[in-house]
């Protein structure tokens, strides 16, 4: 094992993070991040000081060929309620996780094309002479079959990755090589994560061309079929984003970086419990409106507005949520 990954498995065995470590040596973060990188190497003092501070031996630091006896010393129980994921583990939630996103994208998909049957047909009625009733009881069970198509598929997935729950919220250690690998793996992964996160965007974004062009038409029928291929398109974005992000997260959540970083792990829940709260609240107030008014085609603007509105509400959950962890 090389100096710079001594110092990556030492300092998180330690729990501390780069800052921290850095503001103990008298250094900067960019040092630290230089020496765990192989940029650079640090000082004979800055050698010692580490010893102290991990409490190991300057021969464990500077020899490659000690690893394990002394890694093992290090250990005085201060992390023996840490879970441990070994290169094997590391691969079959890779693997897993892999395999579930297309799962979880699929459904993501079903979801937001779910009310397209129920717009198409209740616009109809507004155009010729069909059963109004008939056609929004053909778009609702549609929608719901949709719907429940998509929920089966996240349980699913959910159930395949359960054992690995404990990498979102929990502190673990990892066996020597799995951060090699894993860091490997992310970075042949990037350019497909890049390209497709790019075409995902740019197609959500011209997705309202379909509907500009149905208004401009003033005929009400391309009207609907563009809002119908608005939401396609939406859904065919999304599902890009929502895959290669999956599978980007499973090297994140090894790493402990970013979303799944040490310092995230340690905040509150009530982002997620909000976030929850209020997106079922929002699906609520959709499925009531739209039955009261019975105006299908136009309650969609609902997710739109609660969208919105999400991004200021997270800022404000995110402030509390790192205020009540100071």
């Amino acid at each position: 094992m090389i100096l710079a990954d001594k110092i990556i498995n030492l300092r998180k065995k330690s729990g501390m993070s780069q800052e921290e470590l850095a503001d103990k040596l008298g250094v900067s973060r960019q040092a630290v991040s230089k020496w765990e990188s192989t940029q650079s190497i640090p000082d004979l003092d800055k050698i010692l000081l580490m010893s102290k501070l991990f409490g190991v031996s300057t021969d464990f630091l500077l020899k490659d060929e000690l690893e394990v006896e002394e890694v093992k010393q290090i250990d005085n129980g201060t992390d023996t309620d840490k879970k441990k994921v070994t290169m094997e583990m590391a691969n079959d939630f890779i693997s897993k996780k892999f395999e579930t996103s297309k799962s979880i994208a699929f459904g993501v998909f079903l979801c937001i094309i779910s009310p397209i049957t129920l717009i198409i047909l209740g616009g109809l009625c507004n155009i010729y002479p069909l059963n109004e009733n008939l056609m929004c009881g053909i778009g609702l069970i549609t929608l719901f079959i949709l719907v429940a198509i998509a929920v089966a598929l996240f349980i699913s997935s959910e159930n395949k990755l359960k054992e690995y729950k404990f990498l979102e919220t929990e502190l673990f250690e990892t066996s020597y090589g799995v951060t090699g690998m894993v860091k490997e793996k992310k970075r042949n992964f990037n350019d497909t994560y890049s390209k497709n996160t790019l075409i995902g965007v740019i197609t959500c974004l011209l997705s309202v061309i379909p509907l500009f062009i149905g208004a401009f038409s003033d005929v009400e029928i391309f009207v609907i079929l563009g809002l119908g291929i608005m939401l396609l398109l939406v859904a065919f974005g999304v599902f890009l984003l929502v895959l290669v992000g999956c599978k980007m997260s499973a090297m994140v959540m090894l790493l402990q970086e970013e979303d799944y970083s040490r310092e995230k792990k340690k905040k509150s829940n009530l982002t997620g419990a909000i976030s929850t709260l209020y997106w079922g609240l929002t699906t609520i107030v959709y499925l009531v409106w739209s039955l009261l008014c019975n105006n299908w085609d136009g309650t969609w603007i609902v997710w739109v507005i609660a969208g919105v509105l999400y991004g200021g509400i997270y800022m404000v959950m995110e402030a509390i949520a790192s205020n009540k962890n100071k």
